[in-house]
């Protein structure tokens, strides 16, 4: 890496507990490991960042690239997170190397990046519970340090952003720390994984879909919760996971019509089962941008749309095909129908 060089910090994904119990047991031996975690209400906005090191100084990111306030078709910002991110650097690099303080982390050979949802104003304004309210940055419950040397995720590791620094969150600035706000402690039991799905989809029906938590606090009252997220380390490796709701989706999936074929339902009950309202429209976002924003909707994007579909279908459901005895190939096409049918009725309503 060179000396002055900014690099993209990748934050990885937020796996189903299905993927996240097969890693786990993979590298520990029977009788499975118990563990403590944490769960934490999923804001709905789109992921953001800011990195800083003494070497590299201040950048800001989105999901997938470096973002700046400038606008051209290689660094777009990020609904205004760029922007306002620059704003408040003097901010953000006090609370950076507060956290290097905490941690003993030298920032002149690592670089440090605090993750959060940039959410609010009019980002996903109909399905935020922080929709209407001043934008904001809801600092996530780890941040990434990195060796300059070289960036790869072997020599990455994560820490708490404690509740304990004072300064992690600045209100009056729009800075908020999840961990503030009602979070849920969860046994894992490795063994019996079961007991703890039916728990995190407890809290997601009862404590988080009827009402917000993080919105009531913030004096939204009565607004969907969209799930939680739930994270733990293990041998030093931090896992995240997430469950979502039902209730928070907006659109609707027109389901496949039963059929006579025991071999062919199974593989429609997939379909249905995996195509989701809200995968759907994740999809969508990944490709039209949050406000359309990366490019607008068109026919022409109907082939990339279903492969992000499909992405995210192998990446996190490919276990409950391999307990079916099936491949994606044998459930490509009803995928596909799900995904078309709900595409071509999301263009109708942007026109």
């Amino acid at each position: 890496m060179l000396e002055n060089e900014k690099k993209f910090i990748s934050f990885g994904s937020i796996e189903k507990l299905e993927s996240v119990s097969r890693d786990i047991k993979f590298i520990s031996e029977h009788p499975y490991p118990t563990v403590k975690a944490i769960g934490s209400e999923k804001i709905h906005g789109t992921n953001g960042s800011v990195c800083f090191s003494e070497r590299q100084g201040f950048w800001v990111q989105s999901r997938k690239r470096i973002i700046t306030p400038n606008t051209n078709s290689e660094e777009t910002d990020n609904q205004g997170c760029a922007q306002w991110a620059m704003e408040n650097e003097e901010l953000w690099t006090d609370i950076i190397r507060d956290l290097s303080v905490e941690y003993s982390i030298d920032l002149k050979k690592s670089i440090v990046t605090v993750y959060f949802e940039w959410c609010g104003g009019s980002i996903y304004s109909n399905k935020s519970a922080v929709a209407g309210m001043p934008k904001m940055a809801m600092v996530f419950q780890y941040f990434k340090v990195s060796k300059i040397s070289d960036l790869v995720d072997l020599e990455c590791y994560w820490e708490e952003t404690k509740v304990g620094i004072a300064s992690l969150s600045n209100i009056e600035n729009g800075i908020y720390n999840i961990m503030d706000f009602d979070n849920y402690e969860i046994e894992i039991d490795f063994n019996h994984v079961d007991i703890a799905r039916a728990k995190m989809i407890d809290i997601v029906e009862s404590k988080v879909e009827q009402n917000s938590p993080v919105g009531v606090s913030l004096g939204h009252n009565g607004n969907i919760g969209e799930g939680i997220v739930v994270q733990f380390k293990y041998n030093n490796k931090l896992y995240r996971l997430k469950t979502k709701g039902q209730k928070h989706s907006k659109s609707k999936v027109r389901k496949l019509k039963p059929v006579d074929s025991v071999k062919e339902q199974k593989k429609i009950d997939f379909a249905n089962d995996v195509v989701q309202p809200w995968r759907l429209e994740q999809a969508w976002d990944n490709i039209f941008g949050i406000n359309n924003e990366l490019c607008m909707p068109s026919e022409k994007k109907t082939g990339d749309y279903i492969r992000e579909v499909y992405i995210d279908i192998i990446k996190e459901e490919s276990y409950k095909l391999e307990k079916l005895g099936l491949n994606i190939k044998d459930v490509n096409k009803h995928i596909s129908d799900i995904c078309r049918l709900w595409f071509f009725e999301q263009l109708k309503n942007e026109r």
